[in-house]
């Protein structure tokens, strides 16, 4: 489904954010606070990488950078509340894409989807229950 998504979105324009940049917020969302290191292992980028679209956030006001106050050689990034609206929207976004492509399935079809949707979804947390 995110491969399909992924493929469907117009390239990155004014409207739009590259997968990267969308990872990364939702990333930030997830932690609510969190270190360079912690975002990095989640979300599979270098911290490098993670640390130049971190400071691009900051730049743009979407995300905030604090010194961790036991330790200040750490520093810890957070969504700011304009960081959460430009997520809320890009989020709308891509759900009116799904939402518009689902529209041109039939009744049923759209049943046999969300009843493999449901499977999948099912599988997924036996398999995490298995460990």
């Amino acid at each position: 489904m995110k491969r399909y998504v992924r493929e469907q979105l117009p390239p990155p324009g004014e409207e739009g954010m590259s997968e990267e940049r969308f990872r990364t917020f939702l990333t930030l969302r997830f932690y609510g606070k969190g270190y360079l290191k912690t975002l990095a292992a989640h979300d599979g980028l270098s911290s490098s990488a993670l640390c130049i679209m971190l400071n691009r956030l900051v730049e743009e006001g979407f995300a905030a950078r604090a010194e961790d106050p036991e330790n200040r050689r750490n520093v810890f990034y957070e969504l700011t509340s304009s960081g959460t609206a430009r997520l809320q929207a890009e989020l709308e976004r891509r759900t009116d894409l799904i939402h518009g492509n689902l529209a041109r399935l039939g009744e049923a079809e759209k049943a046999r989807f969300a009843g493999a949707i449901e499977t999948v979804l099912s599988g997924v947390e036996k398999l995490k229950g298995s460990k």
